[in-house]
């Protein structure tokens, strides 16, 4: 405790107090240091403790007596306090120092100390299984020497388990320990250490600390798990999809993984990264929207596979080499069929616009919205969606003699069929028809038949035909559960009955007719509540429906209301008896990991506000669920249960749920109990196998089969290739598969000397399968490991391969070995490409080392080229042993970036014409900000792009191209930034049109982006955003740094309007 005299300034608190030593000034923290009575006492009470301190400066002075200026960044007042950020001064060692800011003769110190740097792994993180190798790289043991390779000297634990040695080297900065990890039960983050311990005493003992990830296989769910052919995933015409990845890394662009539907590479159109809360904390997902592409009818493969993006982890101030995180793969598939024809809509229209259009933007002819229903009263004009239709126009737009189309509605036929509108893209036709004249009301047929070489397409489509003057309405919805639903009130318009409620209960009758199979159901009761000359109020209490069949859930009925004097003046509505949901089944996903549950019908997703399973699951399904699950509602109709820690629940299992009921809260709830049953499509276990080709007579091996699975895995091993016929194994043969046939784990060891291999000079072929939950076998590997008598120079780089772009960091490493039975000899390295003519000067530079690393920054190699790396390793003491590998670097080209202003939050275009003249400015739909990053220049003779556009009108019914005010289809120049001439558009008000450009380039993947345009029914400013001298960058974003002064102004072409700003 400390006293001070009144008005003294003070120190009330600084933060951080110590920070690592870093290299570049630009990763120095700020520290935040709040001040009082600073630089007097009277300051904070007018608020100008910030302007007394405009001057002040702040002086670190070390240990040694030697002083270095810092920066003092930013002084503002809060709360009484003054608070100031300061930049420390760089320095070369860990040193302690004492702060001091001052300004007109008043100051205040505080102490601050750099430490040593951290420890840190590369790759950040592994699979829980072990076995992989990475490098950690150390400021700290710096002192250690290169000469100290063996346990006795540097060890490494990975979450409390020893971590084995595998090499060491050095650069200018670090000291780099290549370890091999162990495997580990634990998930995420753990704990690591790398020591130095001298068992002589001749150098001292020295340590460091290093964060580490541990992670299980990732997963993978694709929604709709179903595409055309011709890769539509959507009535609509959609051929987009969205792959949900669980248990991944970050992904914060497209060039962070790759993605592939089979064989094919498929571009990413956008990702969401987002946080899941699940019973044991937070698990990471990525949502990726993907066009898919077309395919053959069958099930296939999709894999995701990450690239190893650079992830700051939380660290500062570290190269990014060091940033660098290991393969991660996530696989689920994609179900392609032939489609069927079918009729998506029906709409009617009393007039047309003109001969091609009957409605545009939601309006006939007569300004009426478009119907789905034929009226009783007037012919009309039919337009008819038909899907998953041939071709049928010819070149010259007419229908060819060996093609015919015939519109039936119930008995009759339609007339004036004319093909007007033809989409060979989504495999749709649209025919304007005039229906024949109906003399009563009902449901009808409508077919169309397409009879195109003698082979027929046709689709049915249930129409009603209506009263048009009659309406039936139910207060709060014509709906009721199958059984004791509750008495409603209908409304009924227009019906010619007694304005006094109980003669009007004798003169109607109500009735419930089944859609699907005609079944006839009396309601329970009913009776007029309310009458009037115009409108009817009648409660009902429906009927019970126990036996009824039911389709997505739901019985559908006619509600009618009808004169009993004379039947056939009636008027219907459609009644919908909802059943509790029923879960078809619950699958497991190809991991094993979750299963995929689906209903029958919409839910109202148990109405849970959190991922707790017990909230729609009995008391044994969630436990057979494991420690840790998730109930996730993918849709209305689609549930994933994700299991960890333990889960027990096997295919043939069922699962009792409970709490759910129909979308709209009608039915009862659920007493389902859906069956466990085995991955859709089987996924055999993938395996991996690593270890020593060579070991030496006094060596130990060690060979990790890699596997990944949500549960324990069984390893096969054998000592023999089980394809070699029994009587040619010799002895030795046998007593080696004998020995190594007892281990069942992923690792499978033999001590120093390797007794149980009885032969030196010679090969043994070491056979692994893995079998997982499931039973599912994986293929055998053949590993082959040959027992030298005498040592032998022995050099592996990692990694073997390696998929890259020009926007990456590469680091190559060298494992060598030459005997485990003497002394360490150093190694020489020498790195070189196999193909001169790839080499540039820039590269060379990086070639030129004698390193265990290559190490290669970004943007040196060039996109679109393989190279072939190769390293020779030598003997110091003996250059003539020497060993060579190779490893190949594939430089993908990076995706191409689609952008289009206005992309982000939609377009606002107020051009129409009042009659005489157009009011209102030309719209230009800008994409010249789209690049390829793989060139530097952003000249776009240089950047190389094409650009092709295309709109799209959807009025919740039917998506269409877009057409003009006159009906034809609008046509943009294929030009980065076209222009829209004012009243070319109706007006859309609420509903946009969809403006995408696709992005192409030849040899290249095509990107795409959209943006919405709301098209108003007046004139509207045009506004525009001025930043100044600052610049926009390639992607349309401005960079600033924190003390930059950044004005933002606008300018508008109407001095009478308003302004707003968000």
């Amino acid at each position: 405790f400390a006293y001070r005299a009144p008005g003294e300034p003070y120190l009330a608190s600084h933060s951080p107090q110590s920070e690592p030593v870093v290299q570049e000034a630009a990763n120095q923290p700020t520290i935040q240091v709040a001040l009082g009575n600073f630089p007097s006492a009277t300051c904070k009470s007018t608020f100008s403790c910030a302007a007394e301190a405009a001057d002040a400066t702040v002086v670190f002075d070390f240990d040694n007596d030697i002083t270095a200026d810092g920066t003092i960044l930013a002084a503002v007042d809060n709360n009484g306090l003054l608070l100031v950020s300061v930049r420390a001064p760089l320095v070369a060692r860990p040193i302690s120092a004492e702060a001091t800011i001052s300004v007109g003769g008043v100051a205040v110190s505080f102490p601050y100390r750099y430490t040593a740097a951290a420890a840190y792994a590369t790759p950040l993180d592994a699979a829980n299984t072990g076995g992989s190798v990475v490098t950690i790289s150390s400021y700290a043991l710096m002192s250690v020497p290169l000469t100290a390779n063996n346990s006795a000297y540097i060890t490494a634990t990975i979450d409390g388990k020893a971590a084995t040695v595998v090499s060491i080297a050095r650069n200018e900065s670090w000291l780099m320990v290549d370890v091999r990890v162990p495997a580990s039960t634990t998930l995420g983050r753990v704990p690591g250490s790398i020591h130095f311990d001298d068992p002589d005493d001749m150098i001292p003992r020295s340590s460091a600390r290093f964060k580490f990830s541990y992670f299980a296989a990732p997963t993978a769910t694709m929604l709709p798990a179903r595409a055309t052919t011709d890769g539509r995933t959507t009535e609509q015409g959609s051929r987009r999809a969205k792959i949900t990845l669980a248990r991944f890394p970050r992904i914060d662009s497209a060039a962070d993984v790759s993605l592939r539907f089979g064989d094919v590479d498929v571009s990413i159109l956008t990702i969401e990264n987002r946080v899941a809360l699940t019973s044991s904390g937070t698990e990471r997902r990525a949502d990726l929207t993907v066009t898919v592409p077309a395919a053959a009818a069958g099930v296939v493969p999709v894999t995701v596979t990450y690239r190893g993006s650079l992830s700051r982890d939380g660290l500062r101030a570290i190269p990014d080499q060091f940033y660098v995180r290991a393969v991660r793969r996530a696989v689920t598939s994609l179900a392609y069929f032939v489609p069927v024809p079918r009729i998506s809509s029906m709409r009617w229209c009393s007039s047309c616009i003109t001969e091609g259009r009957c409605h545009i933007a939601g309006q006939c002819g007569d300004g009426v919205a478009p119907q789905n229903d034929l009226p009783l009263s007037e012919q009309g004009v039919a337009t008819i969606n038909f899907e998953n239709a041939p071709a049928i126009l010819d070149e010259d737009g007419q229908i060819p003699e060996d093609c015919s189309v015939d519109i039936q509605f119930g008995e009759g036929f339609g007339t004036d069929v004319v093909v007007i509108r033809e989409n060979r893209d989504l495999h749709r036709s649209t025919f304007r028809v005039v229906p024949p004249a109906f003399l009563s009301t009902g449901t009808i047929t409508l077919t169309v038949t397409i009879t195109k070489r003698g082979q027929e397409f046709a689709a049915s489509y249930d129409v009603d035909v209506i009263l048009d003057t009659l309406e039936l309405t139910c207060v709060g919805g014509c709906t009721a559960p199958l059984l004791n639903g509750p008495r409603f009130i209908a409304e009924v318009e227009n019906l010619p009955v007694s304005a006094v409620a109980a003669t009007a209960t004798d003169q109607i009758g109500v009735a419930f007719t089944g859609l699907l199979f005609g079944l006839q159901l009396e309601p329970k009761d009913y009776a007029v509540v309310s009458s009037n000359t115009s409108t009817i109020s009648v409660a009902i209490t429906p009927p019970d429906c126990a036996g009824c069949f039911t389709l997505l859930g739901t019985s559908f009925f006619a509600l009618s209301v009808f004169l009993q004097d004379d039947p056939t003046i009636f008027v219907s509505q459609f009644f919908f008896f909802a059943a509790p949901p029923q879960a078809l089944g619950a699958f497991f996903d190809p991991t094993g990991s979750a299963l995929i549950i689906f209903f029958d019908s919409w839910t109202d997703l148990g109405m849970m506000d959190d991922t707790d399973c017990s909230a729609i699951f009995d008391e044994a399904a969630v436990a057979s669920f494991g420690n840790t699950s998730d109930c996730v509602w993918f849709d209305f109709d689609v549930l994933i249960v994700l299991m960890a820690d333990g889960p027990t629940v096997l295919p043939g299992d069922t699962l009792q749920m409970k709490g759910i009921r129909n979308v709209l809260q009608v039915s009862a709830e659920t007493d389902t109990a859906p069956t466990v049953f085995a991955p859709l499509v089987p996924r055999y276990p993938s395996l991996m196998v690593s270890g020593p080709a060579e070991i030496d007579n006094c060596a130990s091996m060690e060979i990790n089969a890699v596997s990944a699975s949500p549960r324990d895995l069984v390893y096969n091993w054998r000592g023999i290739d089980p394809s070699v016929a029994d009587d040619e194994l010799t002895d030795a043969d046998r007593s080696f598969d004998a020995a190594v046939s007892v281990t069942t784990g992923p690792r499978l060891f033999l001590d120093s000397f390797t007794p149980e291999m009885l032969e030196c000079d010679r090969t043994y072929n070491i056979a692994v399968s893995v079998v997982d939950f499931l039973g599912f076998e994986s293929e055998t590997l053949i590993f082959p490991v040959f027992k030298r008598c005498l040592p032998g120079l022995q050099l592996l780089l990692q990694p073997t391969a390696l998929t890259t772009d020009r926007s990456r960091t590469i680091s190559v490493i060298a494992q060598t070995t030459f005997s485990t039975c003497g002394d360490i000899v150093p190694m020489v390295y020498s790195w070189s490409l196999t193909d001169p003519g790839l080499v540039t000067p820039e590269l060379q530079t990086y070639l030129d080392t004698e390193l265990v690393e290559l190490y290669i920054p970004p943007h040196v190699l060039t996109a679109g080229v393989d190279y072939e790396v190769q390293c020779v390793v030598g003997l110091s003491t003996d250059l003539t042993v020497t060993n060579t590998a190779t490893m190949t670097i594939s430089v993908l080209p990076q995706d191409l970036m689609a952008i289009v202003v206005g992309g982000a939050t939609g377009i606002r275009w107020g051009a129409t014409t009042n009659g005489t003249h157009t009011l209102g400015s030309n719209l230009t739909l800008d994409a010249s900000l789209s690049r390829d990053p793989d060139v530097v220049s952003t000249d776009p003779a240089a950047q190389g792009l094409s650009f092709e556009w295309s709109c799209w009108y959807d009025d919740g019914t039917v998506r269409d191209p877009c057409v003009d005010a006159v009906g034809n289809d609008v046509r943009l120049p294929n030009v980065a930034a076209p222009q829209l001439l004012p009243g070319s558009l109706r007006a859309s008000e609420s509903t946009p049109y969809e403006f995408t450009v696709l992005v192409s380039k030849a040899g290249r993947a095509s990107a795409e982006a959209t943006v919405q345009v709301f098209v108003l029914g007046e004139s509207a400013p045009e506004v525009a955003i001025d930043i100044g001298n600052k610049d926009f960058g390639s992607d349309g974003t401005v960079s600033i740094v924190a003390s930059d002064l950044l004005v933002i102004s606008s300018t508008c072409d109407n001095n009478e309007g308003s302004r707003q700003w968000s």
